[in-house]
């Protein structure tokens, strides 16, 4: 049989991958010009290598998993990363074969012995241009869900996502026996300020109040949800009525501090504070997502006959 490093110069020195044979213990004893120029060690440095020492560790136990599937006769392929001597890596796709020979002859001594198991020899296809495909479509697929189930103009969660949301948490709340509680935000006279001051100047306030919302639930616990024209509604998991309530006051007040300076359809600029009344509702053993929802109601009516800026519970 012919040794190892002319059998293998012949055959892949001219292919457009990496290619690279090892030793069953993943030592490396021969590695095309390409892998070279890619990797940028020199061949000496690479032989005195194993392939454990060129993938990221968490990637070890998976490749140990392809070479007993090689040796064994199966066929494999594996994803990882190649470190480059510069401490970049490259995304690769190792597809293996494994070369079964009696004895292995040591050519000037660059092999080393591989006894009766033979050698594997493995084409390393560059994938970075597919992981940068793949993860330009995945942002553009996260891109587009995030429209789906967000309101344009606020940032908020919509009212699709709320009506599903909800009913997961309720069922989540009722499993746990765990307290959860929701609001109803309304903006007071709303109506009338869009008819005095136009569409555009109403958008400001619903922005303003979608960023005051933000500013007062807790980050990645409450979420907040534009219902419908001036309408909103916060859900409260893990959250007695009582508390929602501290919260909510929190947000009635802030809001009622915000100045505007919309300008009217006469022309002239003035200088206002907008309101907003919430009803508080929290889930009962009975409840179901519309009775909740219509207990919310009912507060968030109180509170508008009663004035508005206010909250009921």
């Amino acid at each position: 049989m012919k040794n190892l490093g002319i059998e293998f110069d012949s055959l892949v020195n001219s292919l457009p991958e990496m290619v690279f044979s090892t030793d069953y213990k993943r030592n490396l004893l021969q590695i095309n010009k390409l892998m070279l120029e890619k990797l940028g060690y020199s061949h000496q440095e690479l032989t005195n290598m194993r392939v454990d020492d060129l993938i990221p560790k968490k990637d070890i136990h998976a490749i140990k998993r392809h070479y007993i599937k090689i040796l064994n006769g199966f066929s494999s392929c594996v994803e990882t990363k190649i470190s480059t001597k510069a401490n970049s890596y490259i995304d690769v796709e190792l597809v293996s074969a494994c070369k079964k020979t009696d004895n292995m002859v040591v050519n000037s001594g660059e092999l080393q012995k591989a006894g009766d198991t033979g050698y594997v020899i493995t084409i390393a296809k560059d994938v970075s241009l597919k992981k940068i495909l793949e993860k330009e479509v995945y942002n553009k697929n996260k891109e587009l869900e995030g429209l789906a189930i967000t309101d344009k103009l606020t940032g908020l969660y919509n009212r699709i996502y709320f009506d599903a949301f909800i009913e997961h948490e309720i069922r989540k709340s009722k499993r746990y026996m765990r307290p959860l509680s929701i609001a109803k935000i309304d903006l007071d006279k709303f109506k009338l300020f869009n008819y005095k001051f136009g569409n555009r100047e109403g958008d400001n306030v619903l922005k303003e109040l979608g960023l005051s919302i933000k500013k007062s639930i807790r980050d990645d616990i409450d979420t907040a949800y534009r219902y419908g024209g001036g309408e909103f509604m916060i859900i409260f998991p893990e959250t007695p009525t009582k508390d929602a309530l501290i919260v909510s006051e929190r947000l009635r007040k802030s809001f009622s501090q915000v100045k505007f300076s919309p300008q009217a359809l006469s022309g002239k600029t003035i200088s206002v504070n907008n309101t907003i009344s919430m009803g508080i509702a929290g889930l009962s053993k009975d409840d179901d997502k519309d009775s909740l929802i219509r207990k919310a109601d009912e507060a968030l009516y109180t509170s508008k006959m009663s004035g508005g800026n206010k909250i009921s519970a």
